[in-house]
């Protein structure tokens, strides 16, 4: 048996970033290859120096960041969240790197 959206309400990407510099995050819900409407577009919330990848390291600073997404943008079936990493302008070496995605329903 499948679980069946509430009618009503949002759904919440928590994302936890592992390491990121100068990174731009835009969120596409349902336009798998990027060519529809941005649904947000934002800097992952890591603290500036976290050059986790540029270091190779194991340890870094992190960040996590909510994106809040009604229901009413999901349909019957299959959805598709998209992430893509688009380059800011101020930087050449931008990059951002992921701990874990997590999709909760209340």
């Amino acid at each position: 048996m499948r679980p069946k959206l509430p009618l009503s309400g949002n759904l919440t990407l928590n994302t936890v970033w592992a390491g990121a510099n100068h990174a731009a995050i835009q969120v596409f819900v349902n336009h798998p290859n990027g060519s529809g409407s941005v649904f947000r577009d934002f800097y992952p919330s890591v603290p500036n120096g976290a050059n986790s990848v540029i270091r190779e390291g194991i340890h870094d600073k992190y960040g996590v960041d909510h994106t809040v997404i009604p229901v009413s943008r999901f349909v019957a079936g299959t959805n598709t969240i998209t992430l893509i990493q688009r380059r800011a302008a101020t930087d050449s070496s931008c990059y951002v790197m992921y701990d874990y995605l997590d999709l909760e329903l209340p």
